[in-house]
């Protein structure tokens, strides 16, 4: 009985250290490609990847860093929601896009494969982004 209660522990701590290394690793793809580097502290309270075409997240930006970080990257007036307005649904319903205020600011951008955008709600230090990637074509979104 012993053996079985330590191996059940094992597989659930092997399973939270996985999921660390995965929002990790999302966090480095969303830098790496969009050239946004999110401030330090930053958490991961949502996301979802489909592992075809987006990855949308909802972070938690740490407030002490929000304000610098928002200049740094020229977040200004309200985001476009092109992309975030569909994809959100696809993360938990606690987790969704709320309805936007005028308080918010975006920033979105595009590259040659990928394109991205990002909302910020101030009153909650929270950033939604979605990160567009090429199809199994390579077609460009």
């Amino acid at each position: 009985m012993r053996t079985l209660v330590l191996a059940a522990c094992l597989l659930v701590t092997s399973a939270f250290v996985g999921c660390s290394d995965r929002h990790k690793a999302d966090l480095e793809f969303v830098e790496r490609i969009t050239g946004v580097k999110l401030p330090v502290g930053t958490e991961v309270l949502a996301d979802h990847d489909n592992r075809e075409t987006f990855l949308v997240l909802l972070l938690a930006i740490p407030r002490a860093s929000s304000g610098q970080f928002l200049q740094d990257h020229r977040f200004a007036g309200q985001p476009s929601l092109e992309d975030l307005s569909v994809l959100h649904r696809f993360l938990p319903v606690q987790h969704q896009l709320p309805a936007i205020r005028q308080d918010w600011l975006g920033v979105a951008g595009r590259s040659e494969k990928n394109r991205w955008e990002f909302a910020y709600d101030p009153s909650r230090s929270c950033l939604w982004c979605v990160v567009r990637y090429p199809d199994r074509a390579g077609d460009a979104p």
